[in-house]
């Protein structure tokens, strides 16, 4: 700043007649050293009092004892100033809730998936069979995301959640399938015809309910058995799909025949350990040793319950309620 732009701006200041324009050049002086501010002490000796502020221009051949408003404001120029509080990234813990729909953000599993690709080149159809939350609905995820590239089938991935009646399934089924109209049975197989697809069902459960017959589930094992079929299956439960369909005392369940059964076992402690660190490692928040032994002991191993722990807990170190 040129010595008479300076001397004009600390002449408005000391008179009370500066704009926040002012302050802000008053502020870039001090940062370049064309000014310095003493209070306490030093203002005494360069002719000040203690409770007031003296400017003191870089070269010292000025010096401006100030009083009043403007030793306040000057006191307030060289007080520092608060850090902006730091922006944590998003919540890394997340979904909380439901099937993961981002590949990339499913942890762990690769065993399973693996054994279900193994299965389904081999001519099986496969069911992951596990607890609520171990993270089955996800496996299916993966197996959409590898469907194409792995076993050259275009996948299929129905939520039964969504689906009240075979009458839904069908019409599902044939709009996801790119069949115009809604078909079933001797149709359906001919509309599919020469097609390899992989049907994804989540929620399996939902096909116990009433408004779904033995008939969909038996027409559904045959749409999906032999080399040439259209289907091979991915379904997901939590029991056993001979002891969810127990469709008569003399037949088990058409879909148990034609289905192999993948276990999803909750985490072990080295597994859930390892997914709290990767999700913080981008970061700057630290849970301890103590904080995820809670979490992972409280989990149980279910990835959707240890999800939503840490989710609460770094919402809560983020928020500095902690």
């Amino acid at each position: 700043m040129p010595d008479t732009s300076l001397v004009d701006l600390i002449e408005r200041f000391t008179a009370g007649v500066y704009t926040p324009a002012d302050l802000d050049l008053l502020r870039e002086a001090l940062r370049a050293g064309q000014i310095a501010i003493a209070t306490g002490e030093r203002a005494v000796s360069l002719g000040g009092n203690a409770d007031g502020a003296v400017i003191v221009t870089g070269d010292h051949n000025r010096i401006i004892i100030l009083q009043g408003n403007a030793a306040a404001v000057a006191r307030e120029l060289i007080e520092p100033q608060p850090k902006p509080p730091a922006v944590c990234p998003p919540n890394p813990f997340t979904p909380t809730g439901g099937r993961i729909t981002d590949p990339t953000r499913i942890f762990d599993r690769q065993r399973e998936v693996r054994q279900a690709l193994d299965y389904l080149r081999s001519g099986s159809s496969v069911a992951f069979i596990g607890d609520s939350g171990v993270g089955k609905s996800s496996l299916l995820t993966l197996l959409k995301e590898r469907a194409e590239t792995e076993l050259g089938r275009t996948p299929i991935l129905l939520d039964m959640q969504n689906l009240h009646s075979e009458d839904d399934y069908y019409q599902a089924l044939c709009e996801e399938a790119g069949i115009a109209t809604t078909v079933r049975g001797w149709k359906l197989e001919r509309a599919l015809r020469g097609r390899r697809l992989l049907l994804l069902l989540d929620e399996i459960e939902k096909m116990t309910w009433d408004g779904f017959s033995h008939n969909l589930r038996a027409e559904l094992r045959g749409l999906a058995e032999g080399e040439h079929a259209p289907f091979k299956l991915a379904l997901v439960a939590r029991s056993p799909l001979d002891r969810l369909f127990p469709d008569s005392e003399l037949n088990t369940s058409p879909l148990a025949g034609i289905c192999q059964q993948i276990n999803v076992e909750p985490w072990n402690d080295a597994t859930a350990r390892a997914f709290i660190q990767q999700r913080l490692s981008r970061t700057p928040v630290h849970f301890s040793d103590n904080e995820i032994e809670r979490l992972v002991l409280s989990s149980n191993g279910l990835p959707l319950r240890l999800m939503q722990a840490a989710f609460n807990l770094y919402r809560t170190k983020t928020s500095g309620d902690v």
